[in-house]
């Protein structure tokens, strides 16, 4: 009898301790796959971030060109303004009968300005020589950067 209660109590000794280490093994996987997963949570944030940043880049590039359009479309509407305050003013003269009053005071200013702002005639406009200085700046930027 004690020998086969000293097999029994050994036999439950030995299923702990089995047991035991097969509880280890599972907490050793657990362990690693909780890094494992947690360095898949890592990537997946550093992957949203990255989108982000790139998201936001094209929201900054959108808004420059509305911007750039928006611009664009000022000036269009600017001088369709003046040009159809300049035809009602001629047709006034016309109707008042003055038609010795020409536009070539207004033809002067308006060439003049085109000249200065457009890149019509010899010498080149603000807007081309802006644009110019704006390209080289670019081509700088992109030497110091190291992009080039």
């Amino acid at each position: 009898a004690f020998a086969a209660e000293l097999e029994d109590r050994l036999f439950e000794i030995t299923e702990a301790v089995d047991a035991g280490e097969t509880l280890k093994n599972r907490a050793k996987d657990a362990v690693k796959a909780k890094a494992r997963l947690r360095d898949e949570l890592l990537e997946v944030k550093r992957k949203r971030e990255e989108i982000a940043i790139k998201m936001d880049a094209v929201r900054k590039n959108r808004a420059e060109k509305m911007s750039a359009w928006s611009e664009r479309d000022q000036v269009n509407e600017s001088m369709w303004d003046l040009e159809m305050a300049l035809k009602r003013g001629m047709a006034k003269a016309i109707a008042d009968d003055r038609n010795e009053e020409g536009l070539s005071a207004t033809e002067v200013l308006l060439s003049d300005l085109i000249e200065k702002v457009g890149s019509i005639g010899a010498s080149k406009g603000l807007l081309e020589r802006t644009r110019a200085f704006n390209s080289r700046l670019e081509i700088t930027a992109d030497i110091v950067e190291g992009r080039i």
